[in-house]
């Protein structure tokens, strides 16, 4: 049986005669050659096994390298991808919202210019009396807001007549 020496192991004893394979530096010292650690860094071995098996688990070290290295970028990219789709939909669900803030802007400019300053609206809002009612509150129904009552409305927005969660609202155009 082949015993494996470690880093750090007390020198062994071979017997004479005992096949060794050798991987490392060849040198010309005095017409003699020497096999020595190389220069570079370079791992140095000495070994009874034979070459071949020397470079088959090598090789496999290479192998399973070369997975570990894959699945670690496989893995970064998966986390890279759901990183981006979030800021993705993050941004779009941004978006979205600006342009129904700037519907409400829009449309309230608009109700604006067709008031006379000095009329009070028949449809006044409930909150402030002196806008008119420009905010459907779609899960309750209820038209009761102007825009500027419905942002002032502390988080989470309620409805100010039944009290029910607003989760979604849609500007009112009158005709």
């Amino acid at each position: 049986p082949q015993e494996r020496l470690r880093e750090g192991d007390p020198p062994q004893m071979l017997k004479v005669g005992t096949l060794l394979t050798g991987v490392g530096e060849l040198v010309l010292d005095s017409d003699t050659v020497k096999l020595q650690p190389p220069k570079q860094g370079l791992r140095y071995y000495l070994s009874s096994a034979d070459f071949d098996t020397l470079l088959q688990k090598q090789q496999a070290s290479v192998r399973l390298w070369k997975i570990l290295a894959f699945l670690s970028g496989f893995a970064t990219c998966t986390v890279l991808f759901f990183l981006l789709r979030k800021q993705y939909r993050h941004r779009r669900e941004r978006r979205r919202l600006q342009q129904l803030q700037e519907e409400f802007r829009q449309a309230q400019e608009l109700r604006l210019r067709h008031e006379n300053a000095a009329e009070v609206p028949k449809n006044a809002c409930v909150i402030c009396l002196s806008n008119a009612k420009a905010c459907v509150f779609l899960e309750c129904g209820h038209v009761c807001s102007c825009t500027e009552c419905y942002r002032a409305l502390p988080d989470p927005k309620a409805c100010p007549i039944c009290r029910q969660r607003i989760t979604r609202v849609v500007p009112l155009y009158n005709s």
